[in-house]
């Protein structure tokens, strides 16, 4: 899935040891299989149970949102956020909030594939806020990822049970390299 994918592109672009920031870490899984391969890993979430877990085991982590995050606290060469697009009011200012702060880094993106199903469950609890306040296909994601400022590289990974209960159709994966637009947006 997704984490399987994040994890190719990291050891074949990134030696051991570079700094992987994880946003929206959740229970930590994607940080601890980022220091079980030996690269430096840093968290962030909003839930403090989940900071106060991950720091009793060692990792930096950031109890709050990206905007919160001091300058120098983490220099990450990697960005990730996986699976939290869809629970964010601005996920475009999330995005320029990311690249801002962290312009020269590779930031690696998933959400679920709600677009380019068949069909959309709009009335389902499943779909409303808190946890989908957007929906995401692969043109989407596209469009989000250019408005921020990226170049972005936007392919369909099937999901993996581990990365979000039940195995999910079709989450999208973007990687993103450092773009600068020739106009701010």
């Amino acid at each position: 899935g997704a984490h399987r994918e994040a994890i190719a592109v990291i050891r074949r672009e990134f030696p051991e040891g570079c700094t992987v920031f994880d946003i929206g870490c959740g229970t930590g899984h994607f940080v601890r299989t980022m220091r079980e391969l030996k690269y430096t890993a840093f968290g962030l979430d909003v839930a403090d149970p989940v900071a106060q877990l991950l720091r009793g085991e060692g990792f930096p982590v950031w109890h709050g949102t990206i905007e919160g995050v001091p300058a120098g606290w983490v220099n990450p060469q990697v960005c990730t956020s996986f699976l939290m697009l869809h629970h964010l009011t601005d996920p475009v200012g999330f995005i320029r909030s990311v690249r801002h702060k962290y312009p020269r880094a590779l930031f690696i993106v998933a959400d679920h594939n709600d677009l380019n199903g068949k069909r959309v469950r709009l009335r389902s609890e499943q779909s409303m806020p808190p946890r989908s306040y957007c929906f995401w296909g692969r043109a989407q994601l596209q469009l989000a990822m250019e408005r921020a400022g990226y170049r972005p590289v936007v392919w369909p990974v099937k999901a993996q049970a581990s990365e979000g209960g039940l195995a999910m159709a079709m989450p999208l994966y973007a990687t993103l390299r450092r773009w600068t637009p020739t106009v701010a947006r």
